[in-house]
């Protein structure tokens, strides 16, 4: 979602539509639509914590007196001017001088409004783009990702109060609809196809509403599939969905195809879930090194599910002697998930004090990069670690 509100300020009905469908686009927010500068100093106030982006029509140079008084009110709002006068130097350098901080001249083509949006965010501040897409991905089959990356999204909806899309990158067999009991009318199938006729306002009616906070993009669910789209159109949706929610969590199949890839070539954060078994152990190993040498740059997250603190041989000591990396999340075991997903809820709504809870509420705080909520950083390799590394295992 774009970080800056917009208060549009004399865009008259032959402008208005571009603007709204510039600003549906970008997934800016309108807060106010004013006729004139007068009722914008009248009705925002000007102290108020969160700035708002003015859009300012101005089509007659005496209109700059009306842009001085606006900047002079609001100094240090920005303001993107929009001008059919003639954008010579010297008109340009007195629109500067009047406050405007951007300037688009008029007829403008569609996009036109998108790099004046960008330095904006970067002159006043604010980062041009805030969300976060989190690829949720088990090393290997039977680590329970999906029911993580359901309930993380959950969580971060509701406890974290962030805007939260959740969807899958199943092509074939989606579950995210089965385990959420969820009838959704559009899937990824029926997009992937056509991307290039998807734009953001037709993403938001698509996807399917689950709880406050929370809407769900499943991958198809009825039948088993024909796979559709491509890397790039996967690119492309994972970049609308940016556009539209805070945080973006994606449920990621056991694929390591390219489409995989591709998908966490998008990814700001992936969580890596694996559980106390040699297999997954050794998966966890090959699957790091797997992302150096494709230059995946999210951040990444370990997780232990179904963590057995009595296990003798896979403690997470011996376990960290074989992968190196961030701290582990230990992710206990809890017999609440099963039941909550034959019931089509969310672990909390089943048990609210369950212990995994607590976890994924570490989870949600690195996720959103709050350090308080970071597990304790390792200690130094035991002797179990560098006998595995002595035999080439690690």
């Amino acid at each position: 979602m774009y970080p800056l509100k917009v208060a549009l300020v004399g865009c008259g009905a032959d402008l208005l539509p571009y603007v709204q469908n510039e600003l549906i686009e970008l997934g800016a927010e309108v807060a106010f639509d004013l006729p004139d500068v007068k009722s914008a100093i009248g009705r925002i106030p000007s102290s108020a914590e969160e700035k708002r982006l003015f859009i300012l029509h101005l089509n007659q140079a005496d209109g700059l007196g009306m842009l001085e008084r606006l900047s002079d009110h609001f100094a240090g709002w920005p303001i993107l001017v929009l001008t059919g006068l003639t954008p010579t130097p010297e008109w340009l350098l007195t629109l500067m001088r009047a406050g405007a901080a951007q300037i688009v001249p008029l007829p403008a083509a569609p996009g036109s409004l998108k790099p004046a949006f960008d330095r904006l965010s970067k002159q006043f501040g604010f980062a041009a783009s805030t969300s976060r897409v989190v690829a949720v991905s088990g090393v290997s089959e039977g680590c329970g990702a999906t029911t993580l990356a359901i309930n993380l999204a959950y969580e971060l909806a509701h406890i974290f109060k962030q805007p939260t899309v959740l969807t899958e990158m199943s092509l074939q067999l989606g579950r995210l609809a089965s385990y959420l009991d969820l009838r959704p009318r559009f899937t990824t199938q029926d997009l992937l196809g056509d991307m290039e006729r998807v734009e953001v306002g037709m993403l938001k009616q698509i996807l399917t509403p689950h709880s406050d906070n929370l809407h769900v993009l499943p991958g198809p669910y009825q039948t088993i599939a024909k796979p559709v789209g491509t890397p790039s159109a996967m690119a492309n949706l994972l970049g609308l969905l940016r556009r539209v929610a805070s945080v973006v969590v994606i449920d990621m199949p056991y694929t390591f195809d390219e489409m995989y890839f591709t998908a966490l070539q998008q990814a700001t954060h992936v969580v890596l879930v694996a559980q106390q078994s040699v297999p997954a152990v050794q998966s966890l190993a090959m699957l790091r090194d797997a992302f150096d040498r494709r230059d995946v740059g999210a951040k990444q997250c370990l997780v232990l599910n179904r963590f057995d603190p009595k296990a003798k041989d896979l403690t997470e000591e011996r376990i960290r002697e074989v992968v190196h990396g961030p701290p582990f999340l230990l992710a206990p075991d809890d017999h609440h998930v099963t039941d909550a997903i034959n019931r089509g809820k969310l672990l909390r709504e089943v048990a609210p004090h369950s212990k995994l809870l607590a976890a994924l509420h570490t989870l949600g705080g690195q996720v959103l990069d709050k350090p308080e909520f970071a597990p304790a950083q390792p200690g130094q390799p035991s002797y179990f670690g560098r006998l595995l590394r002595g035999i080439g295992i690690s």
